[in-house]
């Protein structure tokens, strides 16, 4: 959304942070015939509120409703069975504004997975744009941990922190599985005098709103985190590397 801001883009977002009271102006908004508002961000469940809706409805017969986009769509077939069950409940999109266009998104779609998006969502014939999954600007390299140094962690880290300073001035991301891992790596690199930030749902909202804008902005080179660092990011530049523990 910051980046969206910055370029002039008219948006808002819905979700469970938004006072009621803005809620409120936004669907005004939305429902009015000369709506200020371009893009709205909202989440599965937010669809479940009358309010929106209702407000949606009036977009789309004043004629103002365009489109819906579904991001990361795979989710609706990973998480929506169990996790966010209001996923499954998305078909509510075509049945309640059957003329509306949607797109439905993602980088990581395997065949039943794609089976399972068109069926959820209700779509009927959906044309299929697909980009190969190769990417020959990516390389990748396995270490194995067993065969640096002794084998310890403490020569892994070694080996990591070489890696970082034969490449000064470039960004990139630290993945480790455990939280714990992630606050031992991010004091361990703090140590030899990096500049680091570490992301996981452990640390505060603040905290990882002021990583991720830092990161984001230039400002912060290197994050150690879980997989909880990685949607909504966006620089061109990043390296990933992936710490075993």
């Amino acid at each position: 959304m910051s980046v969206r801001l910055r370029i002039g883009t008219s948006l808002q977002r819905w979700n469970c942070e938004v006072p009621d009271a803005r809620k409120a102006s936004i669907a005004k908004d939305i429902a009015s015939d000369e709506p200020s508002l371009r893009l709205l961000y909202i989440t599965p469940e937010g669809l479940r509120q009358p309010k929106l809706l209702e407000s949606l409805k009036e977009a789309c017969a004043n004629g103002t409703l365009v489109s819906f986009a579904i991001d990361e769509a795979h989710t609706v077939s990973e998480w929506g069975h169990d996790f966010r069950p209001a996923y499954l409940e998305l078909s509510i999109i075509k049945q309640t504004f059957p003329s509306i266009p949607v797109a439905a998104l993602t980088a990581s779609c395997t065949p039943k997975v794609q089976a399972d998006i068109t069926s959820v969502l209700g779509l009927r014939d959906p044309a299929l744009i697909k980009g190969s999954f190769n990417r020959p600007n990516i390389a990748y390299q396995v270490r194995y941990k067993e065969l640096i140094g002794d084998g310890s962690d403490s020569a892994a880290l070694e080996d990591l922190v070489r890696f970082i300073l034969e490449r000064p001035d470039q960004c990139g991301i630290i993945y480790a599985r455990l939280r714990a891992t992630c606050d031992w790596l991010a004091s361990a690199l703090a140590a030899r005098d990096l500049e680091v930030g570490c992301y996981h749902a452990g640390k505060s909202s603040d905290a990882r709103t002021r990583v991720q804008r830092d990161w984001s902005n230039g400002g912060l080179n290197i994050v150690v985190s879980t997989i909880a660092f990685g949607m909504g990011i966006d620089r061109p530049d990043v390296r990933c590397k992936h710490f075993g523990r």
